[in-house]
């Protein structure tokens, strides 16, 4: 190996292990929060270092190992935000098994043609709760035909990308738009009769973090959504939404720490749903399907592309019995 090969394979290396590093710094960094959703595209770089390494190494140098060592420490650190979500055999619900929803959660895409085959999409799967986002009046009018089997719904359609609804088999008992102090961009807040209880579903969109203004104004957003899952009173709650951030980004990390709410994802793989298009390992997981006290996520998978720049989320979650309330 030339010493130039040698010494930006060194430099790539380090690069890659402190970028790995990023999702325990600050969660209001515009760079950090920029950088820190890559952690699987980082791992695979590093993980090409070593494999590009191995031709040069010359083993039987004494040292030769030592040139893999670096890359693979890059592999480790990125590898390690990983390892919640391998999918795990303890994802088939709880020994009391409870009721089950089917839950959809899907970006739309303002200027998605295919409307009839996600219509068509929704219609084979049988959901129980539809929750969308980039919902504009030509959208409301193609979702329309989902009526007979989703017949309650909270829309609140608008021209640009932040339109939003929830469609639902059980009845809407009340909804109301939500918007944080400052933030022109509503989520959407239902309470929907489950049985004999309440379930509490979110719908949220906030902005994509493309300036300092922008991840401040996302930060905000996600924010007062903690404060909403945090009101519940014990009821189960439910968050869906294009998020707008990975799960190792540190602000989404802080929001589940002040939400309480649990990722949908762990447990379940990375299943990451944007940009379409692209190859599997180099999406980033932005949809989210989020369950707080009450409710756990027993099955998530993506849906086949359906005209959108996202692929859906479908998830089946287990109504968790609990003593002295009602399901």
């Amino acid at each position: 190996m030339s010493n130039t090969m040698r010494r930006l394979i060194l430099i790539a290396a380090i690069l890659l292990a402190l970028l790995g590093t990023l999702p325990l710094f600050s969660p209001d960094s515009y760079f950090v929060d920029l950088a820190s959703h890559f952690v699987v595209q980082y791992m695979f770089a590093a993980g090409l270092l070593a494999l590009l390494s191995v031709p040069y190494l010359g083993w039987r140098q004494p040292a030769a190992w030592r040139r893999v060592l670096l890359p693979a420490l890059a592999m480790a650190i990125n590898g390690f935000w990983l390892l919640p979500y391998l999918p795990s055999a303890g994802g088939g619900g709880s020994l009391a098994a409870g009721p089950r929803l089917t839950v959809i959660q899907a970006n739309l895409e303002v200027f998605n043609p295919a409307r009839a085959a996600f219509v068509g999409w929704v219609r084979e799967n049988k959901p129980d709760l539809l929750v969308v986002e980039e919902l504009t009046p030509p959208w409301l009018d193609a979702l329309s035909g989902l009526e007979k089997i989703l017949p309650h719904r909270l829309v609140v359609p608008r021209a640009d990308r932040f339109g939003m609804g929830i469609y639902s088999r059980l009845p809407i008992i009340s909804g109301a738009e939500r918007r944080a102090l400052g933030s022109p961009l509503p989520a959407l807040t239902a309470r929907l009769q489950w049985r004999r209880g309440v379930l509490r579903v979110a719908a949220a969109h906030p902005p994509p973090p493309v300036s300092p203004a922008a991840l401040a104004m996302r930060n905000l957003y996600l924010e007062d959504l903690a404060r909403w899952a945090r009101d519940g009173a014990g009821a189960p709650t439910l968050l869906a939404g294009d998020l707008n951030s990975t799960p190792f980004a540190p602000a989404f990390r802080r929001f589940l720490g002040e939400s309480g709410l649990a990722d949908g994802r762990r447990g379940q793989g990375l299943l990451a749903s944007w940009p379409s298009f692209a190859w599997a390992p180099l999406r980033l997981g932005i949809d989210h399907l989020l369950t707080g006290p009450g409710l756990k996520l027993v099955r998530l998978a993506v849906s086949p592309p359906l005209g959108s720049d996202h692929l859906a989320l479908i998830a089946e979650i287990e109504v968790i019995p609990r003593a002295g309330r009602a399901n």
